[in-house]
């Protein structure tokens, strides 16, 4: 036994280096090994995998993982919104008349313009009293803006032409819910009323909230150009996914410029599994999508609903009843909303009529 304790003794450090050496290497892997997740274009070289779309694969590195981690928050929408939009000063406050005004002129002349506008070191003060002193000419501006950041996000309309849908689908809306029994006492019609989101005041285009929500909102519509779609699209996001929202459902309303073409969309949020035991918060998703045409005298209307990994075919659009009351259906006659291909046509021809495309 005597003989054998110095060779284990001088054996000792030889094991701790290995050992060392061994948690070295399961830290580094675990701090910067690739999580490997196939997408369509990986897949290509596989004919069985090609055409699904059940495998989508990204790279994530588990800090990335860890961002979306349960606790953590999630990257704003509306500030990247703004980030995209290239914010800049405002010098002087009567330098946003100027600005609103301009940037509708360029609208007017350049199809290819967003109509958003982004402005930083914008005082609480001056956004309060633009608010107030907004003229007629501004009506078809809605606001976006974060006091804590001093950031002001404005959606500017070059004409008048999502008045029109606006009111149609509020009308509509509106004439379902009562015929369910659900009347102004249980969903109020809140219209483009102001509501705060986490640091955010938004302005809808039109919305609903249940009345025992105590004014928050659960539904809202966002009508935009087709040409500022990624940015309209990042809007209905922030309704969705910003903090302390409410908001359940958002429709946008895409209108074209350049042809009678106008399409709705369908969001909601929906929860994805991860690799990540963690997994992801909630994500805003297009649920359903229904495009109406015009070529010579006929309107085609043409769409999709998209559940999980499968699409069919949707010509009308279907709103949750829940989503909009806040309360699953009770009563027989309470059920999803559903804005008919008849009803629909008469939301586009009103567009189309403002237009001139009628």
């Amino acid at each position: 036994m005597s003989s054998l304790q110095p060779r284990c003794r001088s054996s000792l450090p030889v094991l701790c280096s290995y050992l060392f050496i061994s948690l070295s290497l399961l830290f580094f892997l675990g701090r910067h090994c690739l999580f490997y997740a196939p997408t369509s274009s990986s897949l290509s070289h596989f004919p069985s995998f090609s055409n699904s779309k059940r495998f989508t694969f990204s790279f994530f590195t588990m800090d990335s993982l860890s961002k979306f981690a349960p606790g953590t928050e999630r990257p704003d929408p509306l500030l990247q919104l703004a980030k995209e939009l290239n914010p800049q000063p405002l010098r002087k406050s009567s330098d946003l008349g100027t600005a609103l005004t301009l940037h509708r002129g360029s609208l007017e002349h350049n199809h290819h313009e967003t109509q958003y506008l982004a402005l930083k070191s914008v005082p609480p003060a001056t956004i309060s009293t633009w608010r107030h002193q907004q003229t007629k000419n501004f009506k078809t501006i809605r606001t976006c803006y974060n006091a804590t950041q001093q950031l002001l996000i404005l959606k500017v309309m070059p004409n008048d032409a999502h008045e029109t849908p606006s009111r149609m689908f509020n009308t509509f809306v509106d004439t379902k819910l009562l015929a369910m029994g659900i009347d102004y006492n249980v969903v109020v019609p809140t219209g483009t009323s102001t509501v705060r989101i986490g640091d955010w005041t938004k302005e809808p285009d039109s919305s609903w909230a249940p009345v025992a929500w105590n004014g928050q909102k659960s539904f809202v519509l966002e009508v935009g150009l087709s040409e500022s779609d990624p940015h309209l699209f990042q809007m209905a996001r922030g309704w969705l996914e910003s903090p302390d929202t409410t908001v359940q459902l958002v429709v946008t309303l895409s209108i074209s410029r350049r042809s009678p073409t106008i399409t709705f969309q369908t969001w909601i949020l929906e929860s994805h599994r991860t690799m990540s035991t963690r997994g992801y918060s909630p994500s805003a998703i297009v649920r359903s999508q229904i495009t109406l045409t015009r070529d010579g005298n006929v309107t085609t209307v043409d769409g999709n609903v998209y559940l999980g990994d499968t699409t069919a075919p949707m010509t009308q659009l279907e709103l949750p009843f829940e989503k909009i009351v806040g309360r699953p259906p009770n009563q027989l006659q309470e059920q999803d909303l559903v804005i008919s291909s008849d009803e629909l046509k008469q939301i586009a021809r009103g567009v189309w009529r403002d237009q001139g495309f009628w």
